[in-house]
């Protein structure tokens, strides 16, 4: 959890959209691109600064509940994924290193926020002085409501129900 990281989170404002350094080589999804603390990033030999990196997207939802689907790569190590204040269990690359390629992982959430933002945060370990940057690609599948499963199923077995009625009658 970001409350036990060792030291303080390190922030350095804003993250930049940056080119590839020569040693990111993971693919590109179509429209995403790399991110981080510094233009100059692109640059192998920039300098981040060693501490946790946290970036942070906000997006709104119409629906509770869904599941996110993530492409990530990133240079150093992903400590965790905290989506609206819910650690992610069991989604960490530390001591694999992914900027050479995409990990995929999915997010099954039932606590989104329908009336004000919700917040996935990448907490990225950059243990070293080197470079560090993100590239994440998300995407988001609504999944329906219990209370919408359950009148579906009412439905139908009104209808299955009217359906013997009428072949009985006959």
């Amino acid at each position: 959890r970001s409350s036990d990281l060792a030291g303080p989170e390190t922030s350095y404002g804003t993250a930049v959209s940056v080119s590839a350094n020569s040693n990111w080589h993971a693919p590109i999804p179509a429209g995403a691109s790399w991110i981080s603390t510094t233009a100059r990033a692109a640059s192998s030999s920039s300098s981040a600064g060693a501490g946790y990196y946290t970036y942070i997207t906000a997006f709104s939802s119409d629906v509770a509940t869904g599941i996110f689907t993530v492409e990530l790569a990133s240079d150093n190590d992903l400590y965790e994924v905290i989506l609206d204040g819910h650690v992610i269990q069991g989604v960490s690359t530390t001591g694999t290193g992914t900027f050479n390629r995409l990990y995929t992982f999915s997010i099954n959430a039932d606590w989104l926020r329908t009336t004000a933002l919700n917040r996935l945060d990448f907490v990225i370990d950059n243990s070293t002085t080197g470079a560090t940057g993100l590239l994440a690609d998300v995407s988001f599948s609504p999944s329906p409501e219990p209370s919408s499963l359950l009148l579906l199923l009412t439905g139908a077995l009104a209808l299955g129900f009217l359906a013997r009625r009428h072949r009985s009658v006959a």
